[in-house]
């Protein structure tokens, strides 16, 4: 019984072993003489070999969790808003995700559902989060990866490399924003902001584009610690 329980456990792990085995029974006849000339194409053979075969039996599934509506989530009433979020007047430029990067890179957030539970409001001077909370949460010493829409809205949270990889091109699915970078709070109240974004790599444009748009939602620049990354 444990036996039979073992194999079905690792029964992935148990068949690429058994794989390498065969394969490398196959290629142990070649003359030393020759193998030491095919040793290296050997090997970039068997490991395209290996990867094809699993990748073809043990297909990647998405990272993204299956939606399933949490009654617990409350998100922010508009009616609460008011007068303090309102539309932008500016005409905000967009920058696009640098060439070279896409999905492969991030895992892409495309539902609309998702894509809310990273999005903070400005509320009465502060930003909260779609679930009522502070953007810093626990963790005020920490930044926050953010981008900026071209309407002025903002999404935010910590960088996480697990399962999910959130980056920058996550909250929108790789889409063109006004403003990308890294952010910090101190109870809801904006206090560094940066354009430190690999993938999108804004220029001081829209970094400034970012400070107008807090500033029009009643935030003190002053206030804010400013840093700029110099991208090529």
């Amino acid at each position: 019984m444990r036996v039979a329980l073992f194999i079905l456990m690792h029964k992935r792990t148990l068949f690429l072993a058994a794989l390498v085995l065969v394969l490398a029974a196959l290629l142990a006849p070649i003359p030393q003489a020759q193998a030491g000339g095919i040793s290296t194409s050997c090997f970039k053979l068997l490991h395209k070999t290996l990867n094809f075969i699993e990748d073809s039996l043990f297909p990647v599934k998405s990272t993204l969790p299956e939606y399933i509506p949490d009654p617990s989530i409350t998100h922010v009433d508009p009616t609460l808003i008011g007068q303090n979020y309102h539309e932008t007047k500016y005409n905000f430029k967009v920058k696009s995700l640098e060439p070279g990067f896409g999905p492969h890179d991030a895992d892409y957030i495309h539902d609309p559902w998702h894509q809310s539970v990273n999005r903070i409001y400005p509320v009465n001077g502060r930003f909260y989060t779609s679930r009522g909370m502070l953007p810093e949460g626990a963790f005020p010493e920490k930044y926050l990866d953010y981008v900026m829409t071209e309407k002025g809205d903002f999404y935010a949270a910590f960088q996480h490399t697990g399962s999910t990889v959130i980056r920058h091109s996550s909250y929108l699915a790789g889409a063109p924003v006004a403003g990308a970078g890294q952010i910090k709070f101190h109870g809801g109240i904006p206090v560094y902001v940066n354009n430190n974004s690999g993938h999108y790599k804004p220029d001081t444009v829209f970094l400034k584009q970012v400070l107008l748009r807090l500033q029009e939602l009643g935030f003190d620049l002053s206030q804010i610690v400013v840093n700029v990354t110099p991208h090529p």
